[in-house]
């Protein structure tokens, strides 16, 4: 599903996301702008969401144990676990679960396709 976001300037902070572009259109039809004026054009986008596996990847995880292995115990030189695509893939939708069960999946998102509406 598509959801929206409205900004006052192109590269501003966005607010959102709304279910769809009309509710992103009023909800700056009933902001206020800089000094209490309303708003003459605004930027309206699609919100692109992210998900826990596109903030972790199993090489960063992978490195980070590593780096702590190499601080605090002894380790044999030659560990350097390289994962590959499948257990990417698998370790991905293993995060999004958890963080789906867990009620932590990331509020984070980019706003793509920004047009400017005149209101």
């Amino acid at each position: 599903m598509t959801t929206w976001a409205w900004g006052p300037h192109d590269d501003s902070a966005f607010d959102g996301p709304y279910d769809s572009k009309e509710d992103a259109i009023d909800a700056a039809h009933s902001s206020d702008g800089e000094y209490g004026e309303p708003f003459e054009t605004v930027y309206v986008g699609e919100c692109t969401h992210y998900k826990m596996s596109d903030l972790i990847s199993a090489d960063r995880l992978l490195e980070e144990a590593v780096d702590f292995a190499v601080v605090n115990m002894w380790q044999e030189h030659t560990w350097n676990p390289q994962p590959t695509s499948e257990a990417e893939r698998e370790l991905g939708e293993l995060l999004n679960a958890w963080a789906a069960k867990h009620g932590l999946d990331p509020k984070l998102f980019t706003v793509d396709n920004v047009e400017e509406v005149k209101l």
